[in-house]
């Protein structure tokens, strides 16, 4: 039995990638799985206050519909707690009613989505949401549920879903308290096989800073930034080491953001003498020689920035980006001749962009030289202002992300006059067929290559890109 079950849904990248309907019974292209840092972090809080607690991560656990039910009867929870991002809405709707055909088990949401769409409670059909960061919140919550159905509903953040309809909080609190975030629960991220693309070795995600101070308008990140202690960092990357991960990647939106917390990480993980290799993300107006040369001595093998798009006013003026040509091309050139891997990110569904665009796009990455590019087309997420500006422009109807949910429907994404999805996904799948099959791009994987376990990952890797680009 257990007191509280915290469970992911099931989620496919490459659907995501390709803004495609969900595929609730089909089994998801393998392209990357991650670990949802939230969820283990909050498992963790709750465990630290003696809750009996377990993590049902179906996407990395492999179970259809039947094999989740079964798994939920067996454990017994008394609360059940559900990740609700945009990108496995109708598998969360088609859950919770299989949940309450059989129960009346009371169910939470958390995640991105109820932030921006907090109405989607009621339409899923779960009893409460907590919206933010509800290190603080979520315990309170479960402690009045447990007692008896004494619940505080002045807690701030907190949706309740009374007969359909919803009850808004009085005051909203998004963020934690940075201390609260300790190191999380292993046992039960190391259970589960992780998928990382760029590396063979056994994986693990942590988070050392949280927030963004920038303004991508297709962002639902919080502005304020805020670090976690190098200590507690440590103590939980050493945590993983010791249960056999030898791969970490940085979660953080702009690793390099603050570069004296970021170099007084590296000078102790340096000093900790672990055989560990990790990559991050960032800008590439934040990459400079004398930070990323203490980053790669610390282990960093690979460093990913997000471009967007080569055309620099759709790149600045559109998407709110900021960033010069002569930085981007700048950074990749330098991160190249320090001896990192580097991977690129670009995006359609950008308002105002055209064939000529794509065009510039394609000679842009030729002309950046990555190791990856990961080519995606961009939802429009509830509450960010490439949203608003798709209802705006009559892109999309207010209720789009409720057909989503009831009916499966395409993900909402910004089309250009002219452009149609199905051309957005033809052209998504040229640039990786055209990137990761060039003669070039082949050479430099076989150069990185370490060892059999890296050519039979990078073997894995071509087929499921080949399965990805043969998908209708």
């Amino acid at each position: 039995m257990r007191d509280f079950l915290f469970i992911i849904p099931k989620y496919d990248m490459s659907r995501i990638m390709m803004a495609l309907p969900e595929d609730i019974d089909g089994k998801p292209v393998s392209i990357q799985s991650y670990p949802f840092l939230g969820v283990y972090y909050l498992a963790s809080v709750l465990l630290q206050k003696g809750y009996r607690v377990d993590i049902l991560d179906i996407t990395a656990s492999g179970l259809d519909m039947d094999g989740v039910i079964n798994k939920i009867k067996s454990l017994q929870p008394k609360i059940i707690g559900i990740y609700t991002s945009s990108f496995s809405l109708h598998y969360t709707y088609n859950l919770i009613s299989r949940i309450k055909s059989i129960s009346s088990l009371p169910v939470i949401l958390g995640g991105p989505h109820l932030s921006g769409d907090p109405a989607s409670l009621v339409t899923l059909g779960a009893d409460y949401a907590l919206i933010g960061e509800a290190m603080h919140t979520l315990p309170v919550l479960v402690q009045g549920i447990l007692d008896k159905g004494k619940i505080n509903f002045d807690i701030p953040n907190l949706y309740v879903n009374r007969e359909g309809e919803v009850l808004s909080p009085d005051h909203l609190s998004l963020n934690s308290p940075i201390a609260m975030y300790s190191e999380y629960e292993f046992d039960s991220v190391c259970s589960y096989n992780y998928k990382n693309p760029f590396t063979d070795l056994r994986s693990a995600s942590v988070i050392y800073s949280l927030g963004c101070p920038f303004n991508c308008i297709f962002c639902m990140t919080s502005s304020e930034v805020r670090y976690r202690c190098v200590d507690s960092m440590i103590k939980e990357i050493r945590s993983l080491y010791q249960r056999g991960i030898r791969y970490i990647q940085f979660q953080d939106d702009s690793f390099t953001l603050r570069k004296k917390e970021v170099v007084g990480l590296c000078d102790s993980l340096k000093n900790e003498g672990m055989d560990l290799v990790w990559n991050c993300t960032t800008r590439a107006d934040l990459v400079d020689f004398k930070t990323f040369k203490r980053i790669k001595e610390a282990g960093c093998d690979l460093v990913k920035i997000g471009v967007e798009s080569a055309n620099p006013k759709l790149r600045n003026l559109v998407l709110k980006k900021s960033i010069k040509d002569e930085d981007i091309l700048k950074a990749f050139r330098m991160l190249g001749d320090l001896g990192f891997r580097t991977c690129a990110f670009f995006m359609s569904g950008i308002p105002g962009e055209s064939e000529e665009d794509f065009k510039m796009n394609y000679d842009f990455i030729n002309r950046l030289q990555p190791d990856f590019i990961d080519y995606y087309i961009a939802i429009a997420l509830p509450g960010t202002e490439l949203f608003k500006k798709g209802l705006n422009d009559g892109k999309f109807n207010l209720d789009v992300w409720r057909e989503v949910i009831i009916d499966n429907r395409n993900l909402p994404v910004y089309l250009s006059d002219g452009l149609g999805l199905k051309r957005l996904r033809e052209v998504q799948k040229r640039f990786f067929y055209s990137f990761y099959f060039k003669p070039r791009t082949i050479f430099r994987q076989i150069k990185n290559l370490r060892g059999l376990n890296q050519l039979v990952h990078i073997f894995s890797e071509a087929l499921q890109l080949v399965k990805y680009l043969f998908r209708k």
